[in-house]
Order: structure tokens, then sequence, then C-alpha cells
């Protein structure tokens, strides 16, 4: 770990030459644990609950949130039961029985929401769930730190987020007890830093060497899912050391650790090692680095090193020509002579591993197509253009751009009319002319030169429009697509004539539906809108309709058996409009929203008033949902991002509910009238749902309540709304002479 030298902060450090780190992590690639630790770190699990699993990634090699250029081991919280890791401390560098040895350690969090413990154990398997396996255990636990003493844990202090904590904990492996201090500073720690002293062994019959470096996440109440507990140098010393870790090592490679894509002609750079008794300089007494090169694998046992004088903070090194080649993973080492020593001297600091791989032979992608949207009601549309840019290092590139198909027989592109392909060194693009509703589909690049292809990822061209309409014009017809509805009547299927009516003085236009909340409701199919499939409105898209609502229920809804593919959008008695959509791989992708108060900023709003009311909602998988009423954004989430939409099983409702248990069982019926119901496959804007507001009654929407001057907007009824008028200044005067001086206002 290079962090503290970095942002210079020692003074006058002095390290004990007999520390052995245990692992500063430099020599991994980032990546979980059982992956990429060659068995140096072992996970483990045996508490209640799921077990997230060795490679579920919630155990990782990971860059240190605070510095790019270090890398640190984290535990996640996964918050379904007690699971762990464990780090092999080698004999040579365990605490050995009967003796009095320090561990020094730094860790890291991002929030205090954990319940997680560390510490030493002389088990050499140790378990999760296992407690009882520490000998010397620290917690921290909800913002406070807490240090087991035998039989029970003591709180001993707290801790912060975000800051990086140096941690001792000085064994007398004898008596089997204990002394933990800890600091926030990079500096020797102090008897005012400590914070146990000599606290027994959380297991006493357990002896031994310790030998395992053991952490647990717990889970539990007010413990907050994805915590990460980041460890970074983990040393150990015989004897009291109370000093901080300066491994005074090469440091800061450049191509950076696991870097990929690096050019042929790379030129390796680092910076010469911090002199350990005086860190805030580099060390005086290096005067050779030692370079060690090779692909495919980082053993350099019997290899003799590149020799570099050492000169100064920083050194470098250019391969000769041809040596670096494409596609391949070349791993190097620094390691730095103290006064000459040779490569094989114990004086000489052996660096980290570090690693890079090169630009493939084949074109290397830099930039993907992203998804092109048309609007669908434009009859003279832009064309839509896809770009890739790349780099063929090796020799020029031909593109070839194919419309997706089946992965087999997908359509090749060439120019004329309707498409014009340009190219050049390092990009392509492709346009479309004319986009339409038959230009829907997915598109990609394979990028072909003298060694061989690649293939970009494919992207989207999106028609954005209009799925489905029903003005319900004394029909149930679907305008847009034919996805035309069937009156019926849950609570009297055989009777042809019992669903819902129409009514005819609508004051939105025409006719409207009529639902009698008790059983009536619209079969539109399984083939209505939103559906499962590209651009159908399930991953994106908008529902906006009128409704004079006398009884909460659902206006548009659909669900599979179980808890997999749904969609719902009903009205509830809060009142609130509410959006819950579902996907495979997600069950809950968007949260079920709404407000409480359906117009958070007009006193006494009620979707149950008589009025005509324009309600909805918009969402895009992976961003947001948002819910409208009368052209306001009332409520938003953050949304999900499921793995698939299935299709649906059964139609469409328009009025009633599918309930949970069996899926045929009808609830939730809708009372009151519908008018203009709609389904888009895009995002309307909340401008445009304002101006259908405004068009259609004449009020005027809320769109900015923290105006200026809101703090005098005091009265907010649907006649005096989202401004400061004379009902406001009444209001402010009621209250003009009031005043709090002492001992009056004269």
């Amino acid at each position: 770990m290079k962090r503290m030298l970095l942002a210079g902060l020692f003074i006058g450090l002095a390290v004990s030459v007999q520390s052995a780190l245990v692992d500063d992590f430099e020599s991994y690639q980032t990546g979980v644990i059982t992956q990429v630790t060659g068995g140096n770190w072992v996970p483990i699990f045996g508490g209640a609950g799921t077990d997230p699993g060795a490679d579920s990634g919630v155990r990782q090699i990971a860059v240190d949130p605070t510095n790019p250029n270090n890398r640190v081991i984290y535990l996640e919280t996964n918050n379904t039961g007690q699971y762990g890791m464990y780090g092999v401390i080698p004999a040579e560098k365990a605490i050995k029985d009967n003796t009095i040895g320090t561990l020094f350690c730094q860790f890291y969090v991002t929030t205090t929401a954990l319940d997680q413990s560390f510490g030493l154990t002389s088990i050499d398997a140790p378990t999760s769930g296992g407690f009882a396996n520490f000998n010397c255990q620290v917690a921290l636990v909800r913002g406070n730190l807490l240090v087991r003493n035998g039989a029970s844990s003591q709180t001993v202090g707290t801790f912060q987020a975000n800051t990086w904590y140096y941690l001792w904990i000085v064994v007398n492996n004898s008596s089997n007890t204990y002394s933990v201090y800890i600091k926030t500073t990079p500096s020797p720690a102090t008897a005012a830093d400590r914070v146990a002293t000599d606290f027994a062994f959380r297991t006493s019959g357990t002896d031994g060497d310790l030998d395992r470096f053991y952490t647990i996440a717990n889970y539990g109440a007010n413990i907050t899912a994805g915590t990460r507990l980041h460890f970074d140098n983990i040393v150990t010393s015989p004897g009291e050391n109370l000093s901080v870790y300066v491994s005074g090592s090469a440091y800061n490679p450049s191509p950076a650790n696991g870097a990929t894509n690096i050019p042929l002609d790379v030129v390796l750079s680092w910076n010469t090692g911090m002199d350990p008794t005086n860190p805030e300089q580099i060390n005086p007494n290096i005067t050779k680095h030692y370079l060690y090169l090779r692909h495919s694998e980082p053993n350099f046992v019997g290899m003799t090193p590149i020799t570099i004088p050492a000169a100064g903070a920083s050194a470098s090194y250019t391969p000769p020509a041809l040596f670096i080649e494409a596609d391949r993973t070349y791993y190097w080492r620094v390691d730095e002579s103290i006064q000459d020593s040779s490569p094989t001297d114990p004086n000489t600091i052996r660096g980290g591993v570090w690693s890079f791989k090169t630009i493939p032979a084949v074109p290397y992608i830099e930039e993907q197509p992203g998804e092109v949207r048309v609007d669908g009601s434009n009859p003279t549309p832009p064309p839509a253009v896809f770009t890739v840019k790349f780099r063929s290092e090796l020799s020029a590139a031909q593109p070839t751009w194919k419309k997706y198909v089946d992965g087999v027989n997908d359509t090749v592109l060439t120019a004329g009319s309707k498409y014009s392909i340009a190219w050049a060194d390092t990009d392509t693009t492709l346009s479309i002319n004319n986009p339409g509703i038959n230009d829907q589909g997915w598109y990609y690049c394979v990028l072909t030169n003298a060694e061989g292809s690649t293939t970009s990822q494919q992207a989207a061209l999106i028609v954005n429009r209009m799925l489905a309409r029903y003005d319900f014009e004394n029909t149930w017809n679907d305008s847009i697509d034919g996805n035309h509805g069937v009156a019926k009547d849950f609570t009297d299927p055989n009777n042809p004539l019992a669903g819902p009516t129409f009514g005819s003085t609508a004051p939105i236009d025409g006719t409207y539906a009529v639902f009698n909340g008790l059983g009536q409701y619209v079969d539109l199919g399984a083939e209505a809108y939103p559906k499962a499939g590209f651009a159908n409105g399930m991953s994106e898209g908008t529902v906006l309709c009128w409704v004079k609502p006398t009884q909460a229920g659902t206006v548009l809804l659909n669900y599979n058996d179980g808890a997999t593919t749904g969609f719902g959008f009903s009205l509830n008695t809060a009142p609130n409009a509410r959006l819950n959509i579902r996907g495979q791989g997600f069950q809950q992708e968007y949260q079920e929203i709404g407000t409480a108060e359906g117009r958070p900023g007009m006193t006494g709003f009620n979707l149950y008033d008589g009025r005509w009311h324009l309600v909805g909602a918009s969402w895009k998988e992976g961003e947001f949902v948002r819910i409208y009423v009368d052209g306001e954004q009332v409520a938003s989430v953050t949304a999900g991002k499921p793995d698939q939409y299935l299709p649906w099983q059964r139609g469409m409702l328009i009025g009633a509910s599918r309930t949970a248990e069996d899926r045929t069982v009808l609830t939730g019926f809708f009372g009151g009238a519908i008018d203009n119901l709609r389904v888009y496959n895009y995002p309307v804007s909340g401008t445009l749902i304002a101006q259908e507001y405004v068009d259609k009654t004449g009020l005027k929407p809320c769109l900015t309540p923290a105006f200026t001057g809101s703090s005098y907007n005091f009265v907010n009824t649907i006649d005096s709304y989202c401004r400061v008028d004379l009902a406001d200044l009444a209001v402010f005067v009621q209250s003009w002479l009031a005043c709090g001086l002492y001992p009056d206002c004269q």
C-alpha cells in the first residue's frame, strides 16, 4: 500500500526490520478471492441464511476506494447469513505460542451500518458463524467499536465511515491476553491510542500459533446489505511493535497493475521505494532497480533481471522492439537493491508482481455503438446513426455492418439509398436513412483485419411510438395495433352484456368507459401492450389515461403465474397512483410507488372528488419510474433491471387485477370512468403530460414547487395553487405585527 506515502503524511516513523508482511494485496489481480489469490485467502460459510457462494463476489481483491493505485481486500455484507473468509499467515510469520507478537492492519468502511468482526485465530480452518474460533476479536457494530474480553465484548469507542483506521493488536500468547491500539493518522501508536489493555482471549481453551487472519460478516437489524469492510497492509512482528508498516518497495507502476489494451511500444515506469525511517523521501540506500519481465506466467525463479541504476524518485524501462507482442499478458516485478545488494541478497527489497495485457491482434473496439431512438410521429425523421470507434494496430480494418436476425442469417447491409456506411482508420458509422418501424431492430459491426475479426455489441434502433390507444368511443377497440378488448363481468361470466358500459357526457372527448367496481372489466388479450419483446413497452414506456374514479382499483394490469413477469397500474385509496413492473431475475423490478397525498402541494387534494384527473406513469429499466397526477410528477424511484420479460400467459386487463394465489381469479375492480387510455414504448416527457392537462382542463399544474417566493405560498387550494396571490397575502397580514421581542413589540 502506498496511500500514506503519496499523501506525504508520515512524520519521522521508525519501522522495525523484523516486521513481516502477511499481505498488502498488490501482487493479485482484482477479482473474487478464490480466483485470484491462489489459496492465500479462503471463503467460509456456516451461519443461518443463504450462502452467497465462494465465487459470489462478496469477497474480492479490489481497488482501494481512496487510491486507484492501491489494492485491498474486502468482505461485503450480504445480509442473508453469517459468512466470512480467512487469510493464511505463513508459519514463519505467525505469532507463535508462548511468545509476544503484534498484528498491524488497516481497515476502511463506507458506512457504519454493518456488524463485522475480525482478528486472529489459532484454528487452521475456522468457520463463519463460529465466533468461538476467535482468539483475538475486534468488532465493528453499527458505529461502535468493540473488543472481546473473554466471555463478553466491550464497547471501547466508535468508528466513522470513509476513514482509514490503523490498528495494532499486541498479543501475549503466553498469558492469552491482548491489547488493542487504534488511530486515524499514519504515525506510531502511543498509550493514548490504546483502547483495550490485557483483554482475555475469547476462547481460553484454544491455544497455539496465531496463524489465520479471520473475519466474519454478520446479519441482522439495521445492517446495510452491500457494506464492504476493506483491509490493507496486514503485518506481523515479534514483540511489541507500534510502528506503521512501510514496505520500501517500488510502487505506482505504469501501466497500472491489471491494465489492458496496452500498446506494443509500452514504456514501463515506477516510483522508487520510500525510506522506512523517513517515509517522506525516497530511500537513499536504493542504488539499483532489478526488473523482471516475462509473459504468460509470473514465476521469475532463475531469471536474470534487467539492472537499471536508481536515479531519483522514478525510473523507467523501454522494452526492445518486437519484444512486446499482441494478445499477451505480461508480468513484471521491480526489486530495490540496497547499497548494490545482489538480486538474491536478503537486503534487496522484493516488489509486488504487476501485470498488463497488450492490445489484441484483431481490431479492438474503444467505443461501442449506442441505442438510437427515432420519433415515430415525424414523417421525415433524420438518419439514425450508429458509430464504432476502434484501433487496429497490426493491419488496416474493414467494417461490415449487419442487422441482427437470429445470429446466423443476419442481414449484411450495403451502401445505397437506405444505408450509408463510412469508415476511417479509427472509426466507422452506419446511417439508416428515413428510419421507420420496419427498421426497428439490433445493429452491429464486424471489424476485420489480416489477423482476424472483432464483433461490436448490438445496438438497438427503436421507433418511439404509441403502442396502443383505447378511446372508448362506444367500442373497446385499440385504434393503433388492433389488440381489441372484450367487455366482461367476473361475477356474471356467462352474460355477454354484463360488462362495463359507456358514458356520453365526457368533457374530455366523446364517450368514455364506465365500470361499476363490482366485477366489470375489459380483457385485451395476451398480445396487448405493454408486453415482452423488443420495444414493446416493458423495459421502457409510459401509460396515461383520464379517470373519474368512485372506487379505488386497477386501471391496467397483467401478471403471469408466480412472482414473475408482471405489470400493474392502479389507483389506491390514499389517494395515489401506483405502478409495479416485474421481470425474471429481479422479482420487484420497480418498487410499488405513489404518493400519500396524490398532489403533495395541493391542500385537500382528492382523486375521488368527482372531477376528471389525468394519471399515468413513465419508466425506464435501470434508471427510473415516475408517477404523474394532473400533469405533475408526484413520486419517483430508481428502477431495477431484470434479466428478461416473458410473454403473457393470459390477457391484459382494464379495470381488474389478478390474485397472486390464482391468476385466473380477479380482484381489485375499478369503479368510475376511464377515457383515452394509452400505452407508449418510451417515457413521455413531463412537459407534454402537463400540457395535456392544461389543454383539457384549463388548470395549470405545478412543475416548480420551489419557485421564487414559494415560501410565501401559504394557500394551495385548487383555485390558488403554486402561486403567491391575495389569499396568501391575507394569511401574511394576519401576523403582520407579530414579533418575538422581549419584553414586548413597542
